[in-house]
């Protein structure tokens, strides 16, 4: 009697929903009794839970099989159907050029043996692939279907249960969406991710600083249905914060310029990042220190001319005169003007198209219009209205503003409380450009070195 053939056994469940693999159990079991069956001995098994091959991610074991196949040291390969295997053509023509090359058996469960060493035994394995593919194409299609369609009925469509919400997904868990208005609060005063990251943490929740971002710009908390992104009904479930509050904070963290996943480092000068500039040069002047005193200056390592230099103390402070008395006068009316016009017009925009998207989710779950015109309407609206909101969130001037009191005296109050990079939002609300002419070295402060460049 010749050596027994040793079998690798290869599993896979595309989804395991409840993470106990008694899909790739009863798999086993099955490709174990077709082994005896045919006097094979198993010698190893390969399991990719929860892996789709349809998806094309890549599956570590099914790799790991192949190279063991490739290496001979398995001769024969189980699996319950071939779409455990294959459901892509290319990932078919690897399987057959490696146990071709190698000549491996194939067997099956429920398709029996794939002779892929002859014409037609490659080519049943191709018809298979082929079925099996359209199979998994017409499962998506039905499965994104019925998620637009529980979508514009403004339901949840299962998963996870939502942070902020009960298990039923229709209550408000108040306890974390106590968390979530004070994250809001927070944020919206001026704190970082990272502060509410440490806040939270220390209270047992670890979610990562971008996933609390995620979690503070989704429509769910507003009580809005999205659909890929895009606002489509009312939900089902009530809001955790309100609109105004909502919009004004996802405007604030989905700013570009925001990098939500470092915290920045704080702040010690007023009116770098290119505010100021040498009046020799143009470069733009940066803050360092010169025995323990802060200057701002031109320095060659960022392109300047190495020869202007101002202290920062007696400069931040003509500008802090220079802003208040602007704020209350005709440079920040024009900026407000600037933010009213530009605000309502693009807003009016935005709202008429996600109305509009709304329309199509209504026609499209009563059955007035198809899957396919659905899905080429909604696609040009999504498109236009991430511009618009990706305009409006842009333009933070009208967040600055509506934060500031009102009368000289408040906005000193608020200014002495405001950390610096507050108050350099207020001053580029206001101010384009801060000049630095020559001075000579070791003279006082010459209030007539500084030009000011007012936003029009």
């Amino acid at each position: 009697m010749g050596q027994a053939v040793k079998a690798g056994i290869y599993l896979r469940i595309s989804q395991d929903r409840g993470g106990e693999s008694l899909g790739v159990q009863r798999q086993e079991k099955l490709c174990r009794e077709l082994a005896r069956s045919r006097g094979w001995e198993v010698a190893s098994t390969y399991t990719d839970n929860d892996a789709s091959a349809y998806n094309g991610r890549r599956r570590p074991n099914y790799e790991a099989l192949l190279a063991d196949v490739e290496a001979r040291r398995i001769g024969a390969v189980l699996t319950y159907h071939p779409d455990r295997l294959y459901r892509h053509p290319k990932d078919l023509e690897r399987f057959v050029e490696v146990v071709e090359g190698a000549g491996a058996a194939v067997a099956t469960v429920t398709a029996g043996e794939l002779d892929l060493a002859t014409a037609s035994g490659r080519m049943v394995a191709r018809i298979l692939g082929a079925v099996s593919r359209q199979e998994s194409e017409h499962k998506g299609e039905r499965v994104r279907a019925k998620a637009a369609e529980l979508a514009a009925a403004g339901k949840s469509n299962g998963g996870a249960r939502p942070f902020g919400l009960n298990g039923d997904r229709t209550t408000i868990c108040e306890e974390e969406a106590g968390l979530i208005r004070e994250a809001a609060r927070q944020l919206l005063a001026g704190g970082s991710l990272r502060a509410v990251h440490r806040d939270w943490a220390s209270r047992g929740i670890e979610k990562a600083p971008w996933n609390i971002r995620r979690l503070l710009t989704s429509h769910r908390i507003a009580g809005i249905r999205s659909h890929h992104g895009v606002e489509v009904a009312e939900a089902k479930w009530p809001p955790i914060l309100d609109r105004d509050t909502w919009e004004e904070l996802r405007s604030l963290l989905m700013n570009p310029e925001r990098d939500q996943r470092k915290e920045p480092p704080r702040r010690k000068y007023l009116l770098t990042g290119g505010l100021t500039r040498c009046g020799r040069c143009g470069a733009g002047l940066v803050g360092r220190p010169t025995r323990g005193v802060r200057r701002y200056m031109c320095a060659r390592d960022h392109g300047g001319c190495n020869r202007t230099f101002i202290v920062a103390e007696p400069l931040e402070d003509l500008i802090r005169e220079a802003v208040i008395v602007a704020v209350t006068g005709p440079a920040f009316d024009k900026a407000r003007d600037r933010v009213n016009r530009s605000a309502p017009k693009l807003g009016a925009e935005l709202t008429a198209a996600e109305h509009r998207l709304d329309q199509l989710a209504e026609s499209y779950a009563a059955g007035q219009i198809g899957l396919e015109p659905y899905r080429r309407a909604t696609t040009r609206l999504e498109a236009r209205i991430s511009e618009l909101r990706a305009q409006v969130a842009a333009d933070l001037d009208g967040v600055v503003a509506r934060k500031l009191p009102s009368g000289e005296k408040a906005l000193l109050a608020w200014w002495d409380q405001a950390d610096v990079t507050q108050r350099a939002d207020v001053v580029r609300l206001v101010i384009e450009a801060v000049t630095i002419g020559p001075g000579s070295p070791g003279s006082a402060f010459d209030p007539g070195r500084v030009g000011l460049v007012w936003r029009v």
